[in-house]
């Protein structure tokens, strides 16, 4: 019994020892990641590319417009994609930032804004009902009303996916809003994403509802 016991102690300091060497495997291979980040960051700085002083986000502010703005002058600076994170962090501040540090070490831009802006809950539906209440009043400038519409409409068909996922979109939603009201807010629950899933859903609906008495079907 002495020596069984004796053999699981030393297989559980063996235990223990790997574990100890894969976390300190770990640690070296994140602080290699960010030398190698800072090293980019560094030769950036050294290169002719044009300095734009990027202001901290304000809660007030439009995240989706701050995370824009930013990619805009990323690009324009020339600064390599993977060391976009390192420097949006700084600029970050309150559930925005919270978001980004969660995220821990990374170098995927787009995994972590899509992370923020999920934490916002800005999503297509959303662009699209900003787009649709986007109405005019005499103290707006025309060209500002126009460009910022512009812009709705594109964060809400997404152009960047091609003409048939926009030509989906719209079709999608001209043809929920030709359904009976109650079978509308069940189709639309389901997140159709092509006219054929509507119909598909459509069918779904009327079948459970034909079988029950007249008086009690949806209308």
């Amino acid at each position: 019994e002495a020596q069984r016991q004796a053999e699981e102690r030393r297989r559980e300091e063996e235990r223990q020892r790997e574990r100890r060497y894969e976390e300190i495997q770990a640690m070296q291979e994140q602080h290699m990641q960010q030398i190698e980040i800072m090293k980019g960051v560094l030769a950036e700085r050294e290169g002719n590319s044009p300095h734009l002083k990027i202001s901290p986000y304000q809660e007030t502010e439009d995240i989706q417009d701050f995370i824009e703005a930013f990619e805009g002058i990323m690009k324009i600076q020339g600064v390599n994609r993977t060391n976009w994170i390192l420097r949006l962090t700084p600029l970050l501040s309150g559930k925005a930032r919270t978001v980004c540090t969660d995220l821990g070490t990374t170098t995927d831009y787009d995994g972590v804004k899509k992370a923020i802006l999920e934490h916002y809950n800005i999503n297509t539906e959303r662009c699209k009902r900003k787009f649709r209440s986007h109405v005019w009043t005499r103290d707006q400038d025309p060209t500002d009303w126009i460009a910022r519409g512009v812009k709705l409409v594109k964060r809400w068909l997404v152009p960047e996916n091609g003409m048939e996922q926009v030509v989906n979109k719209i079709a999608v939603e001209q043809l929920l809003n030709g359904l009976p009201q109650e079978m509308r807010i069940w189709v639309t629950s389901q997140n159709p994403e092509t006219p054929e899933k509507v119909g598909e859903l459509i069918e779904s609906y009327d079948t459970a509802h034909s079988c029950l008495p007249q008086r009690n079907r949806p209308k």
